[in-house]
């Protein structure tokens, strides 16, 4: 079971591009009524464990576009969603510290992927409550940390599964141009995490 496990999961983010690892964002929220887009290029390494009955590879890296809007919703509330051709985000972001160089905001998202390996479909749906703490560096400049827990939800074929991922994203914000990076880990398997967005 674990190792169809992780086949789907590695086929489902080299296809998808990870789409819920990547954060490329602050705890600041969006000024009232505007709206932000962007895209990045995001690169992933997975690394895979042997478990002792089944050998996997190693080190599997691929780099992926993806795409992102988010809009103001009120004060201290923004949304957002981010997309690949197999994979879509939505997330809801309240900031409810701002104040001295410092913001902190929680974020609750949800991300779905679906796909067809010959004739199995494999869909994983991911939740993703994540914090976010931003220090304002310069007027310009600020970096953030943003710890979460991605809990999928995976079908492939007759086989369903559920797993935790704890991990991480740091982004520096140099005024439109965010570079990342981040790590997370589940049962042997290790993510590694690089990219850099540009947003207006």
């Amino acid at each position: 079971m674990r190792y169809c496990v992780v086949v789907a999961v590695s086929a489902v983010m080299l296809v998808s591009g990870c789409a819920s690892l990547s954060t490329y964002q602050s705890a600041k929220v969006l000024p009232e009524n505007e709206l932000s887009v962007g895209g990045a290029l995001t690169g992933t390494g997975i690394s895979l464990a042997d478990d002792g009955e089944n050998e996997f590879y190693e080190n599997i890296n691929f780099i992926l576009p993806e795409f992102f809007l988010r809009a103001s919703v009120s004060k201290n509330f923004d949304a957002g969603f981010k997309f690949f051709p197999l994979a879509g985000v939505v997330d809801g972001k309240y900031q409810f510290v701002r104040s001295n160089g410092f913001a902190m905001a929680a974020d609750l998202g949800i991300g779905l992927t679906s796909l067809s390996i010959g004739d199995e479909k494999t869909s994983m749906l991911d939740l993703y409550p994540t914090l976010l703490f931003t220090f304002d560096l310069s007027e310009k400049v600020d970096l953030t940390f943003a710890p979460k827990l991605i809990t999928r939800f995976i079908s492939a074929g007759d086989e369903k599964d559920q797993f935790n991922m704890p991990g991480f994203t740091v982004t520096l914000s140099l005024g439109p141009i965010k570079p990342e990076i981040g790590f997370y880990t589940s049962e042997g398997v290790h993510f590694m995490t690089y990219g850099i967005a540009v947003a207006k």
